[in-house]
């Protein structure tokens, strides 16, 4: 979306020593334009297909989760590989946010464009960072406490 471009690229101007990859599918014709209206040749990549978050988790100093939509499942599997992800809180799938790192959720464009170049100019918060991602990404992958959860919130649409 638009809104998350617009953040990209002031988070592009503030750290300049940073590029910026985007993937996924669809149809990359107005990110592209987006590119070259902003002069971001340089900066700003699109891979216009399937891309694997195991093998983009091992790339990537930070995944910048995509808003108002959010990336899904991308972000739990760049966290698996100690990929810190910033986030924001969606509408449309709010229960994933249980699942991401809790520092690193931006409440407002403003605070989610502060966490990623504070990660992006911290290497000690960024080690620290994906240590809690792959912390996070285990917990969330235990089976018990799949087990439990699922169990509790079965429980819970039955009382209702």
């Amino acid at each position: 979306a638009r809104p998350y471009l617009d953040s990209v690229c002031r988070i592009l101007e503030r750290s300049p020593q940073s590029i910026a990859v985007l993937g996924g599918t669809g149809d990359p014709a107005w990110i592209l334009d987006f590119i070259r209206v902003n002069g971001l040749d340089r900066r700003l990549f699109v891979v216009p297909e399937f891309v694997d978050g195991h093998v983009w988790g091992r790339m990537l100093d930070v995944f910048l989760d995509t808003f108002p939509l959010t990336g899904g499942y991308s972000c739990r599997e760049t966290m698996a590989k100690g990929t810190p992800v910033v986030h924001r809180r969606s509408d449309e799938m709010s229960n994933l946010g249980e699942l991401l790192d809790p520092e690193l959720e931006g409440r407002t464009v403003d605070e989610y464009e502060n966490q990623v170049l504070r990660l992006l100019a911290d290497p000690v918060a960024r080690k620290a960072a994906r240590l809690r991602a792959m912390e996070i990404s285990r917990r969330n992958a235990d089976p018990a406490t799949f087990g439990r959860r699922f169990d509790e919130a079965l429980r819970e649409a039955c009382d209702s």
